[in-house]
């Protein structure tokens, strides 16, 4: 009987030794646990053993998009088949030309993957290390019954997918072997926000968010072979291809083996709190120290101006988010602070575009081109999200022309915020206060 060599494979990676700057081994370095820095690296254990408000945030860790379109899935039906024999049946099976996929088969191959399949507290489909569920879903719909080709988010809550703007003309573009994005029905991309994992585990976190990728793809594999579904995993993709989507997309994910890098700064907690003591003290002057004439000669009553004020939040949520407003359980010493906070920004920015900026404005150019130029001010004073900015500006605007009262736009700007927390789900009310 003939026998094989062992390939000597460490000596064509390594050479004559391991360098010193081996990007791989450097890390792998880095995420090791050591008794003398496991403190340091897993201190944010100790933040959620001792407060209970981050904790009841962790336990939903998911990005969702209230405000896009949505395409509910089918109730989700899983195949039944013998895990015997889809073990043994199992094989990487690159996709058909002109193939498609139902709706049915999607959502089940998506359930399957990262589903939730349990209640309070929440758990998936496939295990994460404390539970903290680091990964998103994306789906690059091409041939998909009754569902418009383009790209679409998972939501696990709802099991739903929201469609993003900006659609991807040429699926394959991003491959090494553009046939295989070409002829799929559908891609799932498995995304990481590497920084859900690290806030508990450190650099250690990474290779978690890495693993339960693994765990993640062999449950939709699975799935899918369950389904008579040719299905393959793909790595070779162009990382630059994907980033550059999405950034045009304002993502701040990795896709697969994509670096954890944010497209742009995220705004750090003390970034935050500076932005706030500077909006804070900038508002406080202008009204202690400036004059601003109200735009209007007759003001509503107060009560009429905060009930008008509301009702333009709550409409401008539907009209926005094309969806009732969902509420989270919250703690109650955490919602006083969430609304403390809402209300409290929303004044600021009130004081500033509405108050300031808008009031000023009227006088000189007469109250449209001041609605339309304080508007467009406001949507570019933040990062992102600028069309939608210009949308709210307006409606809080349009809001305090025609009350006189800077109660009503104070109170639409912090109901149309605290319906859109409360949906989203978040304790960072920075990503999407407005």
């Amino acid at each position: 009987m003939s026998t094989i060599p062992t390939a000597q494979l460490a000596s064509v990676v390594y050479g004559d030794g391991i360098a010193l700057d081996d990007p791989a081994e450097s890390y792998h370095e880095a995420a090791k646990l050591q008794r003398s820095s496991a403190g340091r690296d897993t201190r944010g254990i100790r933040l959620l053993e001792t407060q209970t408000e981050l904790w009841a945030s962790v336990t939903r860790a998911s990005r969702r998009r209230p405000h896009l379109p949505r395409v509910p899935l089918p109730p989700i039906r899983l195949p039944q088949a013998a895990l015997e024999d889809v073990l043994r049946d199992r094989r990487s099976r690159p996709p058909q030309r002109g193939s498609t996929l139902t709706p049915d088969e999607l959502g089940a191959v998506l359930f399957a993957a990262y589903g939730i399949v349990a209640g309070e507290p929440e758990r998936r489909a496939a295990p994460s290390a404390g539970a903290l569920y680091p990964l998103g879903i994306y789906v690059l719909a091409l041939r998909v019954t009754g569902i418009e080709s383009g790209i679409y988010h998972f939501d696990q809550y709802d099991l739903c997918l929201e469609r993003l703007p900006h659609p991807w003309a040429h699926a394959g573009s991003a491959f090494v072997d553009p046939e295989l994005g070409e002829n799929a029905a559908a891609l799932i991309v498995i995304a990481g926000m590497f920084h859900r994992a690290r806030f508990k585990y450190g650099i250690r976190g990474y290779r978690f968010a890495l693993l339960e990728t693994g765990h993640v793809a062999q449950n939709a594999l699975l799935c899918a072979e369950a389904l008579g579904l040719d299905a393959l995993p793909l790595g070779g993709f162009y990382d630059s291809v994907v980033r550059d989507h999405r950034r045009r997309r304002g993502e701040r994910v990795g896709a697969l083996a994509d670096r954890a890098r944010p497209d742009r700064p995220v705004m750090t907690s003390t970034g935050l709190w500076v932005r706030i003591g500077l909006g804070a003290a900038a508002a406080a002057a202008a009204l202690v120290l400036l004059e601003v004439p109200p735009p209007t000669a007759v003001a509503l009553p107060p009560p009429l101006a905060a009930a008008l004020g509301i009702l333009a939040g709550t409409l401008l949520f539907l009209v926005l988010a094309r969806r009732a407003p969902t509420f989270t359980s919250f703690p109650p010493s955490l919602r006083i602070a969430r609304a403390g906070f809402i209300l409290g920004w929303a004044a600021v920015e009130e004081i500033l575009w509405r108050w300031l900026a808008l009031g000023s404005l009227s006088v000189r150019t007469g109250a449209p081109i001041a609605l339309l130029a304080s508007s467009l001010g406001f949507a570019c004073a933040h990062a992102s999200g600028r069309p939608g900015h210009l949308a709210t500006g307006s409606v809080f605007g349009a809001v305090y022309l025609a009350s006189g009262q800077l109660l009503a736009p104070v109170l639409a700007h912090a109901t149309y915020n605290a319906l859109l927390v409360e949906s989203l789900g978040r304790s960072r009310l920075e990503r999407r206060t407005g």
